[in-house]
């Protein structure tokens, strides 16, 4: 299963992952030779693609957990998927769901990516949030209220339709090219151009969507109402409401992934300890002794971090369940 993803980003992504970090080289290559570069990354010895490979393993097992309001989902080694919370909505019964590359949750839905490209959805239907039944060369998904976003192998980005009600422009994702990464918001949408750059759309009353001038960013995460962009030299940049400190990630450093939730922002550093801040009511941001993971999701009010040995941590809201993963012992891991 992970080969799969493997392949797919490596040769579609212009810094050779999609959210995860690099070694910042002293001399930034213009776009022509950033292509080359991903072409060459395998057969290249420096120490600087040496690192682009270690990262990679991390972001391609990013999409083994995902969490959303009320539930949490994982992706199995055997490309099944389990899931754990408010059955009622996103964490219905997945149990007919094989051969899945990624898994994505929105506040209440869950989206699979399949290893053949196409891509399956199940939750609230009410804005139209599952309707990815005619998606085709998928490699990457994101789950956001009231839409999901998909990216194609060629660097497209698509949306499912928005209805009227919930509608902030968060669809409106047409023209949007050259990607290599995506996130989905409540209610606005991020993408990263093979160029270092990050274009939004949605709602922006907390100007969540203030990315013009990023440059050098790998991946982005989208919360409630604020952003962040992992950015080649390991750092984190954010924007949008900090009221609850969400946003106060400048000093992070060696990041490897970030993940937001509504209210909190998460950071997996080189090291494979976490980083968290933000709301804490629900103890989301409890991460400080956390070692050895390999792969994190932030749900809406909870944080969950894979171990590299099969285990599986989570701190957080689990009035529903969501934060049950005792059990969970066969999620994938890098290296298969």
């Amino acid at each position: 299963m992970k080969k799969f993803v493997v392949t797919v980003l490596l040769i579609m992504f212009s810094f050779g992952v999609v959210a995860c970090e690099h070694t910042e080289s002293t001399e930034k290559p213009n776009q022509s030779e950033a292509a080359q570069e991903i072409v060459d990354v395998k057969d290249e010895k420096n120490d600087a693609k040496q690192d682009v490979d270690l990262k990679e393993e991390y972001k391609t097992v990013s999409y083994v957990l995902a969490s959303g309001l009320n539930h949490s989902v994982g992706l199995n080694s055997d490309g099944t998927v389990i899931s754990v919370g408010d059955y009622s909505m996103g964490a219905r019964s997945l149990s007919g769901w094989k051969d899945v590359a990624a898994v994505a949750a929105g506040f209440e839905h869950t989206v699979c990516l399949k290893t053949n490209g196409t891509v399956m959805a199940t939750g609230d239907i009410t804005f139209g949030a599952c309707r990815v039944y005619d998606w085709q060369n998928i490699i990457a998904v994101s789950g956001g209220k009231s839409h999901t976003l998909g990216l194609t192998a060629d660097g497209v980005v698509v949306s499912t339709p928005v209805g009227h009600y919930g509608n902030y422009g968060q669809g409106d994702v047409d023209g949007w090219n050259d990607c290599i990464a995506i996130a989905a918001g409540e209610n606005h949408s991020v993408a990263v151009k093979s160029d270092g750059s990050v274009i939004a759309t949605g709602a922006d009353y907390y100007h969540q969507c203030k990315v013009g001038e990023w440059q050098n960013i790998i991946s982005v995460a989208a919360g409630n109402n604020h952003t962040l962009g992992l950015k080649e030299d390991g750092s984190v940049v954010a924007v949008g409401d900090n009221d609850a400190g969400q946003c106060n990630v400048a000093e992070w450093e060696n990041a490897v992934f970030v993940a937001a939730g509504n209210y909190h922002s998460v950071a997996l550093l080189a090291d494979g300890s976490v980083a968290a801040t933000g709301d804490n009511s629900y103890g989301q941001c409890n991460v400080e002794d956390w070692q050895d993971i390999v792969s994190i999701t932030a749900g809406c009010y909870n944080t969950i971090g894979l171990k590299s040995d099969g285990t599986v941590v989570a701190v957080g809201d689990n009035d529903n369940g969501e934060c049950d993963l005792d059990m969970w012992s066969s999620i994938m891991l890098p290296q298969e």
